[in-house]
């Protein structure tokens, strides 16, 4: 894990730029579905107009995503775009709310993981098909060649005049 102060690295408008395990991270594997590879990350540290610690960058992790259309796993990249201000309480978190995303954090060291994990976890598609509905994979309808649907509430309003006469 790599440990840092936030406040020290925005004091002198430092970038950390690395790759971290994603075995490292407590969450992140099993979403990704990949326990091998690494997390490319580069932040921007800086003070905001109103003194607070400003974090923005970008997080790209590989990920083996299924795709809920047609359930097969694909290869994708997941990128996080990061932009956060670092505050000391929950009440100024919530504050910010409106303008800002905000990490609650002590004065102490932290870690890489700590500061994107969230954000790449947010970014994962919903979608994992480029195409979406139109996924070259997906199971197709049987359209007008189907002899009869299953509809199994077309009943339901005969069911619930008898309920009411009774």
């Amino acid at each position: 894990m790599v440990a840092l102060v936030p406040r020290e690295l925005a004091r002198s408008n430092r970038v950390w730029q690395g790759k971290i395990p994603i075995a490292s991270f407590s969450r992140l594997h099993e979403v990704l579905g990949i326990r091998d590879g690494h997390v490319r990350v580069q932040l921007d540290f800086s003070y905001d107009e109103n003194g607070r610690v400003r974090i923005v960058g970008q997080a790209v992790a590989p990920a083996e995503l299924m795709c809920y259309s047609c359930m097969k796993t694909l290869e994708r990249d997941v990128t996080a775009e990061i932009d956060v201000c670092i505050v000391s309480s929950e009440r100024e978190a919530r504050e910010i709310f409106a303008d800002f995303d905000a990490v609650v954090l002590h004065d102490g060291p932290t870690t890489i993981e700590e500061l994107v994990e969230d954000d790449i976890l947010l970014s994962v598609p919903t979608r994992v098909c480029p195409d979406g509905e139109s996924c070259t994979n997906r199971p197709q309808s049987m359209g007008d060649n189907a002899k009869s649907k299953y509809r199994p509430f077309e009943q339901i309003g005969q069911v619930v005049k008898t309920v009411e006469k009774s």
